[in-house]
C-alpha cells in the first residue's frame, strides 16, 4: 500500500478546490445574455461593412460591378462612385441600394454600369452609407470596357428520330 506525503495531499486538496471553483463559477444564461449585449453595444454606431470581395468585370459598353459583404453593421445602403482617374473626383453613378446584410450575415450585390465608352479605363468606389448618414468608402477598383470576342455561331438541324430510337444530347 502506497502511503501519501503530505505534498502529494497538498496537490490532491488543491485539485478539489479548483473544481469547486469551476463549478461555483458556472455562468446563468441571464447573464451570458448581457455579457453579449454589452460587447455588441461597443460596436461604433457607424457603418461598418466588411467586404470579401469587391470587383469590376469589363464587357461591351458595361462594366459589371459586383460585392460581397461578410458582415453590414449599421449599414443602410450603397451608392457606386465613378471616375475616369484613380486621383479624380468620384461621382454618384447609381440609385440608392439600400443593405441587404445585417451584422451576422452579409450579402451579394451587383451593379451593371452601362453609361461607359469603350477604350476608357473606369475607376470605382464602393460608398457605405449607415444610418446616421455617415459614410465610408472601399475601394478604388477599376475596369476598361470593350467589345467581348463573339461566341461561335452554331446552327442545329433537327430531325424527326423515328419511333423507339435512342436520342442523345450533346
Amino acid at each position: 500500500m502506497k502511503t501519501l506525503t503530505p505534498h502529494a495531499t497538498r496537490n490532491t486538496h488543491h485539485v478539489s478546490r479548483t473544481t469547486q471553483h469551476a463549478t461555483r463559477n458556472t455562468h446563468s444564461p441571464a447573464l451570458i445574455a448581457l455579457l453579449l449585449f454589452l460587447c455588441l453595444a461597443a460596436v461604433p454606431a457607424h457603418a461598418s461593412v466588411t467586404l470579401v470581395s469587391f470587383t469590376a468585370t469589363p464587357g461591351n459598353g458595361q462594366v459589371v460591378l459586383r460585392w460581397e459583404t461578410a458582415t453590414e453593421i449599421n449599414n443602410a445602403g450603397f451608392f457606386v462612385r465613378r471616375s475616369t482617374q484613380e486621383a479624380g473626383d468620384y461621382a454618384r453613378i447609381s440609385s440608392f441600394m439600400p443593405a441587404q446584410g445585417d451584422g451576422l450575415l452579409g450579402a451579394i450585390y451587383v451593379y451593371n454600369d452601362t453609361a461607359v465608352t469603350n477604350g476608357v479605363t473606369y475607376y470605382y468606389k464602393l460608398e457605405a452609407v449607415d444610418n446616421s448618414q455617415n459614410v465610408e468608402f472601399h475601394g478604388p477598383i477599376s475596369a476598361t470596357p470593350g467589345p467581348t470576342p463573339t461566341a461561335l455561331s452554331t446552327s442545329t438541324t433537327t430531325q424527326p428520330l423515328p419511333m423507339g430510337s435512342p436520342t442523345t444530347t450533346s
